[in-house]
């Protein structure tokens, strides 16, 4: 909830029980009408079994195109491994795109695994995107795969849209045929694969460090 009110996100209502001694000092400062309730009641607001603090309803911000780098998330479907991806990329100063049958990503349990990112980066819902259009945005194309990709040396310069695909299927055949690089992250211990958020992170991270010597 603070990370609501530190970035100025539009509060309409906010719930808390009458024991949540901040409850309504960020209330104030969001401008938010305060609804005292019991923990039943907030349990019940929260969907979780234990929630944390207040809950807010707030407006679902508009879909805002990124000014630099990004990450594609195409067909993710675990809310937690999106949120996880969206965090990362506010972390690393990158946009989020949000393509294909992909979760919703201002869902509860999306928005929970963010940690604030959602509110921190851009963030984009572009359902029928294709690699032709992020081309033409003039994004170098980046494909994650599990085998068969060259190392983070072959990540280039400039702005990049890193795709990754579904948990279970990765991303289609089409999808990296039309992609400028494929990049498959080194695993010399073994390791089969990692799934779809730690692989975003650790690119998010490569593209940050490559960019801190030469620029984006």
């Amino acid at each position: 909830m603070a990370d609501l009110v530190r970035f100025g996100v539009p509060i309409d209502t906010m719930f808390a029980h009458p024991d949540d001694q901040e409850a309504a000092g960020l209330a104030e400062q969001s401008d938010a009408e305060l609804v005292l309730v019991e923990e039943s009641i907030l349990r019940r607001i929260a969907d979780t079994e234990n929630p944390r603090g207040p809950v807010a309803v707030i407006v679902t911000p508009p879909s805002i195109q990124a000014a630099g780098s990004v990450v594609v998330l195409w067909d993710l479907a675990d809310p937690g491994n999106a949120g996880t991806i969206v965090r990362s990329a506010a972390a690393f100063g990158f946009g989020v795109i949000v393509a294909g049958q992909s979760v919703d990503i201002w869902a509860p349990k999306t928005i929970r695994a963010g940690g604030g990112g959602h509110f921190a980066t851009a963030v984009e819902v572009a359902p029928s995107l294709t690699v032709e259009e992020l081309k033409s945005r003039g994004y170098a194309t980046v494909a994650m795969v599990g085998v068969g990709g060259d190392g983070p040396g072959s990540i280039p310069s400039g702005p990049v849209a890193i795709l990754i695909g579904n948990e279970a299927h990765g991303l289609t055949d089409e999808i990296v045929g039309q992609a400028d690089h494929r990049f498959t992250i080194p695993m010399p211990g073994g390791t089969e694969s990692l799934n779809a958020a730690a692989a975003a992170s650790i690119a998010l991270y490569a593209i940050e460090n490559r960019s801190s010597k030469g620029g984006r």
